[in-house]
């Protein structure tokens, strides 16, 4: 399922001849459920109990909330995604730059992770790879003049250096 491998995923499922065939088809189909909110609809039709149902209304929910903000276009579902972390127990994402073959940045619910380290906690976390930011940046042509330092301080123990650098810094940038 991870590879969307329709053929891998059909042999395995013929290995489990008391599947239903109405659980055989949802798992089928997954794997093609993927683009803008309209595969929303599609996916109801392989909702098998309300768990699932559930799931797709808050995608819904998110889903008209991002239309409302004004970036739904930008936005792909793809309701086949798997992590291989076992503690997200909601909605997954992952943020793509355009020209850039992988992940900016990647996250999801997890209401059971923060209870192992303390009180239980609802969250939503995510992570931002700068490297992969800051290459994107490169690949799209924005790129900025690297800072220049207006003063080179070697203080060693030196506190007239010291006070003399700290007196600079509260009194601003000098014309």
């Amino acid at each position: 399922m991870a590879r969307k491998a329709e053929a891998e995923l059909a042999s395995l499922l013929a290995e489990a001849p008391g599947l239903p065939p109405v659980a055989r088809r949802a798992v089928l189909t997954l794997p093609r459920l993927t683009g803008q909110a309209k595969i929303l609809d599609d996916a109801e039709a392989v909702c098998l109990n309300a768990t699932m149902m559930s799931a797709l209304a808050d995608l819904r929910s998110v889903a008209a909330l991002l239309e409302d903000y004004g970036v739904s276009r930008f936005v792909t579902y793809d309701l086949a995604e798997v992590r291989d972390l076992d503690y997200y127990t909601g909605i997954t994402f992952e943020g793509f730059a355009p020209g850039l073959g992988f992940r900016l940045i990647s996250g999801g619910r997890y209401d059971d992770l923060i209870g192992h380290f303390g009180p239980p906690c609802p969250a939503v976390g995510w992570a931002l790879m700068l490297d992969r930011l800051l290459l994107a940046r490169e690949l799209q042509g924005i790129i900025e003049a690297e800072p220049r330092a207006d003063v080179l301080l070697a203080a060693n123990d030196c506190s007239t250096c010291l006070s003399w650098a700290r007196e600079r810094a509260q009194s601003g940038p000098q014309g």
